[in-house]
């Protein structure tokens, strides 16, 4: 899981939905202190070593940004496509693919 923080989940979301977000993924109830980089890096760690299947968590975590249609040619959906690939990259320097 050391490549989801480069994959910017963190940078797109709130504090509060942040929390939610992994608590729906189903990582330990109890959500780490700090900035949202910081709390994302210890909660990513905290559900590796604490949860039997960590990659299902990440994959409930990652999901909707893996599987979102982008639609224009803008700078949003250009910036997009770059954390799609960037994603699509971490996931298959790990040996992991989307279903």
């Amino acid at each position: 899981m050391g490549y989801c923080p480069r994959l910017g989940v963190s940078e797109k979301l709130g504090p509060a939905h942040l929390d939610s977000l992994f608590i729906y993924a189903g990582a330990p109830d109890d959500a780490p202190v700090g900035s949202k980089q910081a709390k994302a890096l210890a909660w990513l760690r905290k559900v590796n070593k604490e949860c039997p299947f960590p990659l299902q968590i990440l994959g409930r975590i990652i999901e909707n940004y893996a599987e979102e249609a982008i639609i224009g040619n803008d700078d949003i959906a250009n910036s997009r496509r770059g954390q799609q690939d960037r994603l699509n990259k971490a996931l298959a320097n790990a040996n992991l693919r989307k279903l």
